[in-house]
């Protein structure tokens, strides 16, 4: 049988190739050094959604301290908005990073106080991001200093009597970020780093998230997944070679044909479909065996009016019933 050859070859090769293409499957996902990948993202994006991974991780605080430290953060990040701090205090948090007096009581209020009343944000790992903001605008000149904004909703505790009392106040911890963020990032033409619990970033939900608000005000957001309760080498073997920490985009690849599921087990809803719809790329932090975690601060035990206010509020929520007798245990309450 003669060959194909000329310009009938390239013809059927181009009209075969996209077959040829999908069904070699995805490919496999690759690492990228983190730093470079994350500041060269607001090159085309006006927001980069970074997942924290699960709340209080070591490994994902320390890659955000770093991000923060690169001297091209500063050069290119106007703002970063965080979950761990309640709104109603950005006049604090505005003078405690800009190297104002704030007193020690005043700082714990921005992450005491909001509205997750089982004090998530105890550990000191958060105390520390805004202490290390903090530092790092005190060798910035004014112009180029890095505003923090508390994304949590304005909630008032001292007028809270019931559970009911905070239900406006939680059903506005997507919308609340999304219109702070139009008001004060996008409107302005600024760029902003958003730290937030990785669920908040779903881009196609029907409840509504920060990343699909933005979206839809005209915001280009690059939503990032940090990865810290499932092995990546047990769906693609490569990953054990991996520099820890690495981005790795998801279009098109083998982790971004995977469920959200197979990656952030924490959420199980089927709608939510392949990580490379709701996300562009993940964080890995390391092995789940090397990730750890920040732990409770035994000083808080020694206030007794603290602990009694803290097992108040939790008190409103029966859902929190473990999370009481975890304190109390802890702090060796009657």
């Amino acid at each position: 049988m003669r060959s194909v050859r000329g310009p009938i070859a390239a013809f059927l090769i181009a009209a075969w190739a996209p077959h040829l293409s999908s069904q070699a499957g995805p490919a496999q996902s690759a690492p990228l050094e983190p730093l470079t990948r994350i500041i060269e993202a607001f090159k085309t994006s006006d927001i980069v959604a970074l997942g924290e991974g699960t709340h209080g991780n070591e490994q994902g605080h320390r890659f955000r301290l770093s991000l923060l430290q690169d001297r091209r953060f500063a050069e290119t990040v106007n703002d970063v908005v965080v979950e761990f701090g309640n709104s109603l205090y950005q006049p604090v948090m505005d003078r405690f990073v800009a190297n104002g007096e704030v007193s020690a009581d005043d700082l714990k209020s921005v992450w005491r106080n909001t509205t997750q009343a089982h004090f998530p944000w105890d550990v000191p790992i958060y105390e520390e991001f805004f202490r290390t903001v903090r530092s790092l605008n005190a060798s910035l000149p004014p112009n180029r200093r890095v505003r923090v904004l508390l994304g949590d909703p304005p909630i008032n505790w001292s007028q809270v009597r019931n559970q009911a009392d905070t239900e406006r106040w939680n059903e506005q911890r997507e919308s609340y970020p999304v219109d702070l963020l139009k008001r004060e990032v996008l409107a302005k033409h600024r760029r902003a780093l958003v730290i937030y619990g990785d669920g908040h970033f779903f881009r196609r939900s029907p409840y509504g998230s920060i990343v699909a608000g933005v979206e839809k005000e005209g915001g280009k957001v690059f939503a990032i997944a940090t990865i810290t309760d499932v092995d990546l080498e047990a769906r693609q073997a490569s990953v054990s070679r991996w520099p820890r920490p690495s981005v790795s985009m998801l279009h098109g690849t083998v982790l971004g044909s995977l469920n959200v599921t197979d990656l952030l087990p924490l959420y199980r809803q089927e709608w939510l479909g392949h990580m490379e719809n709701q996300f562009d790329a993940l964080l890995y932090l390391g092995p789940r065996s090397s990730i750890s975690y920040s732990r409770f601060p035994l000083t808080i035990c020694t206030d007794s009016s603290d602990v009694q206010l803290r097992l108040n509020r939790m008190e409103l929520f029966p859902v929190l019933a473990n999370e009481i007798a975890r304190l109390k245990r802890t702090c060796k309450w009657p």
